[in-house]
Order: C-alpha cells, then sequence, then structure tokens
C-alpha cells in the first residue's frame, strides 16, 4: 500500500513530531491521484497535489500489504467518520489508552487498513501507539 508523509511549520505539525520523535506529524493512504487521510474534524479524501500543498515537506513509501483491495475498501469505509482528536491530544501521555473503533487518527488508518488487508504490524492493544514516524520506519 502507497503511503504519503508529510510535515509542515504549523504549531500543531511541530508539536507532534516533537511529542512522537518523528520527523512525521501526518500520513495518508495514496490511490492514484486521491489520498485518504484522517485529518480534522473528519476521515477525507483529497488529492495529492492538496496534500502536499498542506505538508510541504513530504515523501512517498510502501507498506507491503497481503491484500491491498481489501485493504483499500477499509480505507474507504473510513470516510466521513470522525477525526480522533483525543487520540492526538493524549500523545503526550503516554501510559494512556485513547484508542477509538468509532474514530481515526491518522496513522491508525493505514495500521489498521493494512490488518483489514491480511498483514499485520502490531498486536490490537498497540494499534493506538502506532505514530506516523512507527508507520515510516515499518514502510519501505
Amino acid at each position: 500500500m502507497k503511503l504519503i508523509f508529510g510535515a509542515s511549520h504549523r504549531p500543531g505539525s511541530l508539536l507532534l513530531q516533537l511529542f512522537t520523535f518523528s520527523r512525521w506529524s501526518h500520513v495518508g493512504m495514496v490511490y492514484g491521484e486521491e489520498v485518504i487521510e484522517a485529518r480534522f474534524p473528519r476521515v477525507r479524501v483529497t488529492t495529492v497535489a492538496e496534500f502536499q500543498a498542506h505538508y510541504p515537506r513530504w515523501e512517498f513509501a510502501e507498506l507491503p500489504c497481503a491484500d491491498e483491495a481489501v485493504a483499500e475498501a477499509y480505507a474507504r469505509s473510513r470516510v466521513g467518520r470522525l477525526y480522533d482528536i483525543g487520540g492526538l491530544l493524549a500523545f503526550p501521555f503516554q501510559n494512556r489508552d485513547f484508542e477509538s473503533s468509532i474514530r481515526d487518527f491518522c496513522s491508525e488508518l493505514p495500521i489498521r487498513a493494512a490488518a483489514a488487508g491480511g498483514t499485520r504490524y502490531v498486536r490490537e492493544q498497540s494499534l493506538s501507539r502506532v505514530t506516523p514516524g512507527v508507520l515510516y520506519d515499518l514502510s519501505s
């Protein structure tokens, strides 16, 4: 599955990079010219060009997935769901379980989609700890 990672000099992006020890603050899943991303306030479909305009520093990467069609169908089924703002606010508190199965944080969406597509990278209990940096490290 093709991913796009992004970062900017906006305060929110810089704080996420700081709290997650990563050079990336956001990630989306790329399908052709579309990007499925969980970005406040909802999971949405944008274009690669819109993503790149919002995140001036970006990079593509591949995350292997056994069944990419199922992963894409899962991601598309999440479009319109609320963004997991609680997960965003809880990053500094690593001992807090902030998992929400009805809301998505940007890095939870691809890792859940990969699991739906038959490739599990983390245990179910660890899904809420996957950051854009962790996903970048898992990707090639």
